[in-house]
């Protein structure tokens, strides 16, 4: 049988321990449960925020849309290209590395059917590729147009893009001499074209060896 003091000692241990336990669990961290993604166009996925109680969660490009539900957050993806996910929990901020890929049974392997018309009718000075989308209305990303070279360079993700060519741009031409880059990495073009050109800026239509094709557009928008 117990005695009276070992009974007090006993609850005594029980307090300390309990008030232990609660102090961990308030010195946890805000933590997701995915610190990246990688998804298909079409795709629904989820990320939990863990120790956390009020968050909010900003997207670094339209390529993905999120949707809030207490400390749950919904990812879908839009359009192929990679991007960034930005979580304020209790005022940490996280981070989620997110790469869209296209739709199983996607992609331009039927290149005839692409159609850069849908191009022309946003001036918004961007770069789209299977694997890349920067657009200069998203924060952090540079521009720079010099003699026979244009450079995009994302502070936020790291990423550049140079596209070298010669001669001039002109209006239903081809690029002479296209010489591609993606974070340093030689892109092999089959063919690059300027589909438009105004006083606005420029619309060029890449097409790579692998039949995807690559948008890339410079104005003053």
């Amino acid at each position: 049988m117990m005695t009276r003091v070992q009974y007090w000692i006993l609850l005594v241990l029980m307090v300390v321990l309990s008030a232990c336990d609660e102090d961990n669990t308030q010195g946890l961290l805000p933590a997701l449960s995915h610190n990246s993604l990688t998804m298909a166009v079409g795709e629904v996925a989820q990320i939990t925020v863990s120790n956390a109680h009020l968050i909010e969660a900003k997207v670094g490009s339209p390529i993905i849309s999120v949707e809030q539900k207490g400390t749950e957050i919904l990812v879908e993806a839009l359009s192929r290209g990679r991007t960034k996910i930005f979580v304020n929990a209790d005022g940490h901020r996280l981070v989620c590395d997110v790469t869209i890929e296209d739709a199983i049974g996607g992609g331009d392997a039927d290149s005839d059917k692409y159609d850069f018309s849908t191009e022309l009718d946003d001036s918004t000075t961007r770069f789209i590729s299977p694997e890349l989308s920067l657009r200069y209305n998203d924060c952090g990303v540079l521009i720079v147009k010099g003699d026979q070279h244009i450079t995009m360079v994302s502070l936020d993700m790291g990423d550049e893009i140079e596209l070298k060519y010669s001669g001039v741009l002109m209006e239903g031409a081809d690029v002479e001499n296209a010489q591609l880059s993606v974070n340093g990495k030689f892109v092999e073009l089959q063919s690059a074209r300027v589909e438009k050109m105004s006083q606005q800026g420029v619309w060029i239509n890449m097409k790579m060896r692998t039949g995807s094709h690559i948008a890339m557009v410079v104005t003053d928008c």
